[in-house]
């Protein structure tokens, strides 16, 4: 190998949902078993990685919003802003590979990466393998996966590796990473690569497994759903006794067990699987590799109850104040106590609406309208307690986790104050419901016994199995559901540790100002209920919604603030980071800039808070006159009071007081007459307001913030557009679109979305 190949790797992540971090630690095991020397970090631990320094450099970076970096990225970008130019000379010259991950809904695509890739341009790093820029709204594997092999193929040019250790990762790597279909009259079978080539050359057979399944009651085993089972197989979520379920198929819960179940337990509903490609296919082709074993678990003989272990217990967190509000994080977060709870909608509403105020006194967080923050929100018993007895663990027994080989240096993928329950494991960490990654696929088909079941995993890691793989997004199946779809899948704790995705954080925008109540912050939200897309039509609930409503009482009285201080209800949270490189959801700092609001449902949350600093202000002395209008659109279904009409009475008395300028309600259930003055959606209202609206933003100077779901966002978009063309402000679309992304830029037209 020649001297001028770096040392060593440092593979960086900048990731809110998890998805980057999970690829990042992925790519640094995978180059430790290929002999590199690699760490792996967060951007915000970017010191560690010693960046200047003899390594040549791998990002997987998200997108949060649209287009704002991950919270765990905030730290690098101040870093990489105020650096001069001595602390950046090092970087001059260095290799690197970027690969983007985020969701062409959003118009700010894979923003992050490439403000990254420029800022590494110009400082004069040098790209050694191209972009990659992963789309979610179609699946990041799609991108993904060939990026990681194209890295692999260029990295022996750029980095030093064992090439001992290199050798024995492609053998292995060409052992499992094709498999041939054999089919015959009596039986098939699974052969891998080049050594079944050769073995057959000798007359043997290679890897080879039967895929007829064999029982010991001379009946066949049940096979996966296929695609005409869905009427039979999928409706099983609402129907029958729940109980009964998880009597006959994941064994009896204890009563202690049964006490701790939260408001439903979870009926386990297989994934439906359409093998059209699997049964014409000879061979299966680009099966996701096996992730590298990387720890070490045993279960400790002694125990801790389960009734100690619910609500997030203090100790499996470092309790001790923090120097600053943003040292609290989602792995260390702040306890804040349930102060009240009250039902915002009627009982015409579609969706129930809780309003939540929180007791944040010790956190000292001075948070400004529009902030938000994170809630660390737990999976619920009524899935973990049948999880484990699905995998045969036992709930209270502590586990022994340890990193082995290279890993070892990189520490574990959870630390907590003192040793975690495998409950609290499954409950507080493991992500149990995001869609699995092929490679986790890939394991469970390892650690299947039927071989029709692990033909069938194989199917879905595979090449051929794509589009089947791609149909399970919709079907949203949890880990539950997918054991439950392969009864002889029993994969180790250890690999679950190692190949499940973390829990991730929810995040909500603050309701109110601290001008108002100081140590308080309030926040609001839709408990979600919802059903997949048909044919599957599987009852589903919001993780943290549901949480939150269950732990609080389940109100639905409207508008009555229940007290809930006398009782010890906590909620972990952690303040959201403003970013440094795009504009925060705030107030203009010019309090006369006038100020034009776009929401539609709990979208307004953060407006509310607008609304509420202003109006203290007013209250407080200060002219009206000082400050700019304030304009809101709001968009609901129903016009009457028993419906969806949140915070009106206090919509009501900004209006009368003069703190908000104008209020325009839209609604998209109700019939209602021209001479009414009402609009369908808040795009209409946009519209029907035009010439006042450009008027605001192109004469007097106005912020325009959104906050909504995505395709109400790109409603509105479009409706900005074309009152910007109606009136004169751009010859056509493309340049008023334009226009609009420059107002973006200049951060007077800001965007809180979600998909």
């Amino acid at each position: 190998m020649t001297t001028d190949l770096a040392a060593a790797l440092a593979v960086l992540f900048a990731s809110q949902t998890g998805n980057a971090e999970w690829i990042a630690k992925h790519i640094h095991e995978e180059a430790l078993a290929r002999g590199y020397n690699s760490t792996c970090h967060a951007l915000d631990d970017h010191a560690k990685a010693n960046l200047t320094g003899d390594n040549a450099i791998i990002i997987v970076a998200s997108t949060t919003g649209d287009g704002d970096p991950p919270d765990n990225a905030t730290k690098f970008w101040r870093w990489l802003r105020r650096a001069k130019a001595p602390e950046l000379e090092g970087l001059k010259g260095k290799k690197y590979a970027i690969l983007g991950l985020g969701d062409t809904n959003y118009s700010n695509f894979c923003n992050t990466a490439k403000r990254l890739e420029k800022k590494m341009t110009d400082v004069g790093a040098v790209p050694f393998t191209p972009r990659g820029f992963a789309d979610d709204a179609t699946g990041l594997e799609a991108v993904v996966d060939p990026w990681i092999e194209t890295l692999w193929k260029a990295l022996p040019q750029v980095a030093c590796y064992d090439e001992e250790k290199a050798k024995a990762f492609e053998e292995r790597a060409e052992k499992d990473g094709k498999f041939c279909l054999k089919i015959g009259a009596e039986k098939e079978s699974v052969a891998g690569g080049a050594d079944a080539d050769a073995k057959k050359e000798n007359g043997e057979t290679a890897h080879s497994i039967d895929i007829v399944p064999k029982s010991t009651d001379g009946k066949d085993s049940a096979p996966v759903s296929s695609v005409n089972e869905v009427s039979q197989t999928t409706n099983s979520g609402d129907s029958g006794d729940k109980s009964s379920v998880a009597n006959a198929f994941l064994a009896p819960l204890n009563a202690e067990e049964h006490d701790l179940l939260d408001a439903v337990l979870f009926t386990p509903v297989p994934i439906v699987v359409s093998k059209t490609a699997l049964d014409s296919a000879t061979q299966l082709t680009n099966v996701a590799k096996i992730p590298t074993e990387f720890l070490d678990v045993d279960l400790a003989d002694q125990g801790r109850p389960i009734e100690k272990s619910v609500m997030l217990p203090c100790h499996m967190l470092d309790t001790q104040s923090m120097e600053s509000p943003f040292d609290y994080t989602a792995a260390n977060p702040f306890k804040a106590k349930i102060a009240s709870v009250r039902c915002l909608t009627g009982p015409k509403a579609l969706k129930r609406v809780l309003e939540i105020e929180l007791n944040i006194t010790g956190l000292g967080w001075e948070y400004a309208p529009g902030d938000a923050f994170g809630i660390v929100c737990p999976n619920p018993d009524g899935l973990v307690l049948p999880l484990l007895k699905r995998l045969s663990l036992e709930p209270t027994q502590l586990l022994r986790v340890t990193a082995k080989g290279a890993a070892a240096l990189q520490g574990l993928p959870f630390e907590t104050k003192t040793p975690i329950t495998v409950y609290e494991a499954f409950k507080y960490y493991l992500d149990l419901h995001s869609l699995p990654k092929k490679s986790f696929l890939r394991v469970l088909a390892e650690h299947t016994s039927d071989p029709t079941a692990k033909k069938t995993l194989y199917f879905l890691a595979s090449a051929q199995g794509a589009g089947a793989y791609r149909d399970l997004r919709p079907q949203q199946p949890t880990l539950l559901d997918i054991l439950h779809t392969f009864p002889n899948c029993q994969p180790p704790l250890a690999r679950l540790l190692e190949t499940l995705p973390h829990l991730q954080p929810r995040y909500y925008s603050v309701a109110t100002s601290r001008l108002v109540k100081e140590h308080s912050v309030t926040f609001a939200f839709n408990t979600v209920e919802y059903r997949t897309p048909a044919p599957y039509n599987k009852p589903m609930a919001g993780l943290c919604s549901t949480w939150l409503d269950v732990l609080t009482g389940k109100n639905s009285a409207q508008n009555v603030r229940v007290q809930l201080s006398d009782k010890e209800l906590y909620v972990p949270i952690f303040p959201k980071p403003t970013s440094e490189i795009t504009t925060p959801f705030q107030l203009p700092e010019d309090p006369s800039a006038p100020v034009i609001m776009i929401a539609a449902g709990t979208g307004i949350t953060p407006f509310m808070s607008f609304l509420a600093h202003r109006h203290h202000l007013c209250s407080s002395g200060t002219s009206s006159s000082s400050f700019g209008a304030m304009w809101l659109f709001h968009g609901r279904r129903f016009a009457s009071a028993d419906g969806d009409a949140l915070y009106e009475s206090d919509l009501d008395t900004y209006v009368k007081v003069g703190s908000l300028s104008r209020l325009l309600v839209c609604l998209s259930r109700e019939d209602v007459t021209p001479d009414q003055i009402r609009y369908k959606y808040v795009q209409d209202g946009i519209r029907a307001l035009g010439a006042e609206v450009w008027d605001l933003v192109h004469e007097r100077g106005a912020y325009v913030y959104v906050c909504g779901s995505i395709a109400m966002a790109k409603e509105v978009n479009q409706a900005l557009a074309d009152i910007i063309v109606q009136n004169e402000g751009a010859k056509d679309g493309v340049e008023a679109l334009t226009l609009l992304a420059d107002l973006g830029k200049k951060g007077k037209y800001l965007k809180d979305i979600w998909t």
